[in-house]
């Protein structure tokens, strides 16, 4: 944990006069950063469900923006640090599926750089990955240190020892759906919630991966019709924790294994 998370940690248990040891992580970190996800099996345009989403949960963190845009097999990429650049570049976008995410910084700063989604194209994969996460990672420095004996090369980087800590949770789920970690239990350590899109390396889309553990919220509304909806707030169903869901691009199946997703402080 750095300077910056320490920081912030310490402002919220005050703030909600809770034990950090047993119960901030499940009364705070739940409210921490917003997941939304929207994909139109029927080829509308989301952008309007995804701003109007935005507003229901817009609590969960207005200090840092960004957005995928999927259309056509074409990906489009927007991050912004300011609430009416992001809903600007969103009224501009026409896309069937958009993955947004909006932050209440906790690890770095509100920068570019550190906003979601956080994308890495790294050699040893034979894939891209691109992750909106809502939560703390514990055990981050730890994980940075093993994924750079790999190679790996952090680019949230603030500073030599700031950096967003959910690219160690992009690094362990590409690790594990690459087949080079075992994919029935996650290092990363805290409270998580993710939707991770898996691309090709010319970032056409294959596969969308999610899942969560106790400590942060994720709900799910899936018509194989109609189509697929997740975010942080709102209607439809808690999708069960320890649980990685992958929906295929292809076959537009969806389809859960277990995996452990540690919730340790």
């Amino acid at each position: 944990m750095n300077k910056w998370q320490a920081y912030n940690y310490n402002i919220a248990t005050i703030y909600c006069g809770l034990d950090k040891h047993a119960t901030i992580g499940r009364k705070l970190f739940n409210y921490m950063c917003g997941i939304i996800y929207k994909n139109s099996f029927t080829g509308q345009n989301v952008n309007r469900e995804i701003r109007k989403q935005y507003f229901k949960q817009k609590s969960r963190g207005t200090d840092g923006f960004g957005f995928l845009a999927i259309n056509d097999g074409k990906t489009t990429l927007k991050k912004e640090m300011f609430e009416h650049q992001i809903m600007r570049d969103l009224k501009k976008i026409k896309a069937s599926e958009i993955i947004f995410h909006h932050r209440w910084p906790t690890s770095t700063p509100n920068t570019i750089e550190t906003a979601h989604p956080i994308a890495t194209k790294h050699d040893k994969y034979k894939h891209n990955y691109h992750l909106v996460h809502n939560g703390i990672i514990f055990n981050d420095n730890e994980l940075k240190v093993e994924h750079e004996a790999l190679g790996i090369v952090y680019e949230t980087k603030v500073s030599d020892k700031m950096f967003n800590d959910s690219e160690c949770l992009l690094h362990d789920l590409a690790l594990a759906i690459e087949g080079i970690k075992e994919i029935d239990k996650l290092k990363a350590r805290g409270s998580i919630a993710f939707v991770l899109l898996q691309t090709s390396k010319e970032d056409e889309p294959e596969a969308l991966y999610f899942g969560k553990n106790y400590g942060s919220p994720l709900k799910i509304d899936y018509n194989e019709k109609i189509g697929l909806s997740l975010a942080s707030e709102g209607t439809g169903y808690d999708i069960p924790d320890n649980k990685l869901f992958r929906f295929d691009y292809d076959t537009k199946a969806l389809t859960s294994q277990d995996m452990v997703i540690p919730y340790i402080i």
